[in-house]
């Protein structure tokens, strides 16, 4: 699931000084019936927004979710956070439109808005201060795509029509500064920060789009591919350095795949009957998620190193789309139908009913988060109606209007 109708600039991003070729490989490990079952929990939409639903991008440790929801009497979406059960509406820059990407342990989200001239800005909301335009260098258009504990925003901004994309890293004390890219790339994203501070995303070179990292110590490193590729794509980094996105096969199908911190990636496969998969999400215990494609449609799943690759369930025929997942294995995404339903997938370990307690977290660091997602639906402004663009999840997303 690559970006959506929506792009900050040519995002085809970029790898690391490693060498940005083939990473050691290692096969998908054997699926057992020992993987915990799962039940569909749905959530609701803002009020009024039930003709296209809701979209769920991220969740935190307390089990809070982002993502946008359909407003009454219209065809936008607006940025929402989910507190227990209940939808907030978290506003936009002025504009008609905005979207969550991510959200952290104390509640802060950031995402996407459109402002009062028709531009999506990067965005962070606080409960002390509401939404905040981020802003952009060039003053034209910019995505916040996560946010870790201490507060670190990462995502990417458009340096000017038809060039190449930047990623940024954003603080309180510093604002928004450039992230470097590789000796030979042009045109990078950050997708993604833990709490330690490493980053990854993905980078364009002449050799094809890589998976990077940027470690907290200041160096740059590419992950490489599945043997004989020219695609990988980072999406997510837990506490570990265990790394999920993707890489496409010598037959140019996508895998979702995980990277080991010693540099091996890892082929997670894809579910039966399926083609494709893409992974978005991953724990502190190394369980995936992600989305896998074939005849079937779109398939949730979710991957764990004793359980291998298992379907998440689905509201009816519907299909499932999953984007991120925490400590406690609470997964979270969205099913399409008719229209969007925002989900949290719980095991049988968490009473459903305790989704509903959930409290909003106190003003301290949390330490430990799952981080996730990386999505380029995420990054995508919020009106409908919405394309499908191939074959990668990630391309369902909403068009932008100005």
């Amino acid at each position: 699931m690559r970006r959506t109708s929506f792009t900050i600039g040519a995002f085809t991003l970029l790898a690391g000084c490693r060498d940005a070729t083939t990473a050691p490989t290692v096969e998908p490990l054997a699926a057992r019936k020992s993987v915990a079952g799962y039940a569909a929990v749905e959530f609701p939409a803002l009020p009024g927004g039930d003709m296209f639903g809701a979209l769920v991008f991220a969740i935190n440790a307390r089990g809070q979710i982002a993502g946008a929801s359909n407003v009454a009497n219209s065809g936008s979406f607006h940025a929402a956070r989910w507190v227990g059960r209940a939808p907030e509406d978290l506003g936009t820059l002025g504009g008609i439109s905005s979207s969550a990407t991510d959200i952290n342990d104390l509640g802060d989200v950031v995402g996407q808005a459109v402002n009062s001239d028709g531009y999506a800005h990067a965005f962070l909301f606080t409960d002390e201060g509401g939404i905040e335009d981020l802003g952009t260098p060039n003053g034209l258009q910019s995505v916040a795509n996560a946010i870790n504990n201490r507060g670190v925003v990462v995502g990417s901004h458009e340096t000017g029509p038809f060039t190449p994309g930047r990623a940024f890293r954003w603080t309180r004390a510093r604002g928004m500064q450039d992230l470097r890219t590789l000796p030979d790339g042009f045109s990078i994203e950050a997708l993604n920060i833990n709490n330690r501070g490493d980053i990854v995303g993905a980078a364009d070179t002449p050799a094809g789009k890589r998976g990077v990292v940027w470690t907290n110590t200041g160096a740059i490193i590419a992950l490489g591919t599945l043997p004989n590729s020219f695609f990988s794509s980072a999406s997510a980094i837990n506490e570990r350095g265990e790394v999920a996105g993707s890489s496409t096969t010598s037959s140019d199908f996508s895998r979702a795949v995980l990277w080991t911190p010693n540099g091996q990636i890892v082929n997670l496969g894809v579910l039966p009957g399926d083609q494709e998969s893409w992974a978005y999400g991953i724990n502190n215990t190394g369980a995936v998620v992600g989305v896998s494609v074939g005849i079937f449609g779109f398939r949730g799943f979710v991957w764990t190193r004793d359980g291998g690759m298992r379907a998440l369930p689905t509201l009816g025929t519907d299909e499932t789309f999953a984007y991120d997942i925490n400590d406690a294995a609470t997964a979270a995404g969205y099913s399409l139908g008719v229209r969007w339903h925002p989900l949290q997938w719980v095991t049988a370990q968490l009473p459903i009913a305790s989704l509903a307690t959930v409290a909003t977290p106190a003003r301290a660091l949390v330490a430990g988060r799952a981080v996730r997602h990386s999505p380029p639906i995420k990054g995508a402004l919020v009106s409908a109606p919405y394309l499908l663009e191939g074959s990668n999840p990630r391309q369902l997303a909403p068009t932008l209007t100005r």
